[in-house]
């Protein structure tokens, strides 16, 4: 999502479905109103669904060529790691898929096949949680109230899965990221800030209110954005860090 033309920036940003902002028009892209404060071309490299493997290999692959002084790589705290771990399985999987032949396409392809195995899943995907117990009210400066939903996939009301998320071989995994985009970035003559991307209910959680059996005030707030700090700067003391969960609490409070 960039302008026509676009074969060079200043600066490049990197990360997943909030950099390429699907529900949003292209004078609102975080690129295009960074472009417009910093008076420089922002080019805009994210991709819905990519984690930090493959947001590594679109630096590599598409963001130097576009001789950038500075790269802003956007960790988002919703799914990031889970895509981490998924990474290998997924690209084992689309190995598997290359070359096809016609006969392994036409079955994956079969309305047959995907029918069924969409029956056999549906149960699955049917989640039995009523989406009212997930909601927040949040009442704005004007006195309105917006309702909230809370369930990207961080939180679920599984603290366990939270506790979990932040162990060390995982955080290991996502610091030896950090350290080749470092590598590759200091041989480029390219600084790299990490910005953190908070999942929303770490911005709204204490201001909303919730119905007296909602399960969502229960649910943990953890410390991952010193853990992802702690990752990006052991890699490399030169890579900046950027907490925007600040910036938009404030805003949100406001």
């Amino acid at each position: 999502r960039n302008p026509s033309g676009l074969d060079a920036a200043e600066i490049v940003l990197v990360g997943d479905s909030f950099v390429e902002g699907l529900q949003v028009d292209d004078a609102q892209l975080v690129s295009a109103r960074l472009a417009a404060l910093m008076n420089a071309p922002v080019a805009n490299l994210g991709r819905t669904g990519y984690g930090p493997r493959q947001e590594l290999a679109v630096l590599d692959r598409h963001g130097l060529k576009l001789g950038p002084r500075t790269c802003v790589w956007f960790f988002y705290e919703g799914n990031d790691l889970q895509d981490l771990d998924a990474y290998p399985a997924d690209r084992d999987r689309v190995r598997a898929l290359r070359p096809e032949s016609f006969r392994r396409a036409w079955y994956a392809r079969s309305l047959t096949r995907n029918a069924a195995g969409w029956l056999v899943r549906r149960d699955d995907r049917d989640a039995k949680v009523p989406a009212r117990t997930r909601a927040g009210n949040f009442e704005e400066a004007s006195r309105a109230t917006t309702e909230l939903y809370f369930s990207c996939g961080v939180h679920e009301g599984d603290a366990s899965a939270v506790a979990d998320r932040a162990k060390p071989q995982k955080m290991e995994r996502l610091k030896d990221v950090f350290a080749e985009a470092a590598a590759t970035c200091r041989a480029n003559g390219v600084d790299l800030i990490v910005a953190f991307v908070p999942a929303k209910f770490r911005v709204y959680h204490d201001l909303c209110r919730f119905d007296a059996d909602s399960p969502c005030p229960a649910w943990p707030v953890d410390d991952l954005p010193a853990k992802v700090q702690e990752a990006a700067r052991s890699a490399s003391p030169e890579v900046g860090f950027l907490d925007l969960t600040p910036a938009l609490r404030d805003r949100a409070e406001a």
